[in-house]
């Protein structure tokens, strides 16, 4: 079908062909062909960019981001900023830059888009996502909350507004200004948003009190979000604080070591925050040691350090079998042996007891699915 299509297109310039064969490259992974063909086809129709829009969403979907930025600098090249392909390939290609690092190029291109939209919600996006960059990325917190204060101020409308007032908050947890957090946070909750939003609100406020070691108030607001929202995305972070606080009743250091430990963990400072949970992980008392162990994994996994990670899984292990973090524990370990093929067998050996021994925990589905993915590459 390929070859006729190819002839088809050396006979006669055929619009309907070119443009199969722009899909059908980008659906077998053959992106150069792809970005040919695109640009072929989008020549033909007039160069609108409809086409290129749809290649970029296609690599994004796909998460091809050096092929969505190819095609953004072709079109930030070439194309007039009001040109409804401009918004939307814009936004894609600064998301693919801040995907592979180039933050700086990233806020250039929202940069951009923000100088150029017509609208109050395009400029609301793009001053958000310029703001979203220095709070997550570039940890200039100030800057960050600047550019969510300039949207909030001047341009009231969609989703780059609501997400601007979601992280004006964070901003103050980050730069340590709990007290104006608090009150952040309170002056939202007047208003009428969704349920998710409030829900988030709620969470936030209890961890604000968690934080500033008001353990009763922050376990009443807690109880309170999972009576408000039984369904709700903070549930089960609501439900482990209250283990955390239920757990280190009696062991208030223990406890505010472990409150320090999130704040930093809040505020993007890892080595701070490896160090506390390190203090609990070692105290004699052994209270929340489980915990502290387990986040301690996950900081591992973060900078990709599975031998430190395996560590501290096997002080899991050994120390707490009790712990209701030791099959999530297992399961790290399992995951990490499946990437090394000598021991390929014993990651299908900590599955077989996952699913034996921990069957109703949330990531059985996963565990099943990665063993006999796992059971049919070996056979």
């Amino acid at each position: 079908v390929e070859q006729t299509l190819l002839e088809r297109t050396r006979q006669v310039t055929n619009e309907r062909a070119l443009k199969i064969l722009s899909t059908y490259y980008i659906k077998s992974g053959r992106y150069d062909r792809a970005f040919e063909f695109t640009i072929m086809v989008d020549s033909l129709y007039g160069s609108e960019g409809g086409v290129l829009a749809y290649f970029i969403r296609q690599c994004r979907d796909r998460k091809v981001y050096r092929q969505v930025i190819r095609m953004g600098e072709y079109i930030f090249g070439r194309y007039d900023e009001n040109l409804p392909v401009f918004m939307e390939a814009g936004f894609n290609y600064g998301e693919a830059l801040e995907k592979t690092g180039q933050y700086r190029q990233a806020i250039a291109v929202y940069d951009r888009i923000f100088s150029a939209a017509p609208r109050d919600r395009e400029k609301a996006e793009a001053l958000y996502y310029i703001g979203a960059v220095h709070l997550n990325h570039l940890y200039l917190y100030d800057t960050a909350l600047a550019c969510f204060d300039s949207v909030i101020s001047y341009y009231h409308s969609g989703l780059g507004y609501i997400n601007s007032l979601r992280m004006k908050p964070v901003c103050f947890i980050r730069l340590g200004r709990l007290e104006d957090a608090r009150w952040t946070l309170k002056d939202l909750n007047r208003n009428r948003f969704s349920d998710n939003f409030h829900e988030e609100i709620a969470y936030r406020l209890a961890l604000v009190d968690f934080f500033e070691n008001r353990y009763d108030s922050a376990s009443l607001a807690l109880h309170k979000l999972i009576l408000d929202y039984p369904r709700g995305f903070y549930v089960n972070d609501a439900l482990q604080l209250i283990l955390v606080m239920d757990e280190a009743e009696e062991s208030k250091p223990i406890l505010d070591n472990f409150s320090q430990a999130l704040w930093y963990l809040e505020r993007q400072m890892p080595d701070s925050t490896r160090l506390r949970f390190n203090e609990i992980a070692d105290a004699p008392e052994g209270v929340l040691a489980d915990v502290a162990l387990y986040r301690l994994v996950g900081l591992d996994l973060e900078k990709a350090d599975t031998s430190s990670a395996l560590g501290y899984i096997e002080r899991l292990i050994t120390g707490h079998p009790d712990s209701y973090y030791l099959p999530f524990g297992l399961k790290i370990k399992a995951d990490i042996y499946v990437l090394d093929k000598d021991k390929a067998e014993e990651a299908k050996d900590l599955y077989r007891h996952l699913l034996e021994d921990y069957g109703s925990y949330p990531f059985s589905s996963e565990v099943r699915e990665k063993l006999r993915q796992l059971e049919s590459d070996i056979s």
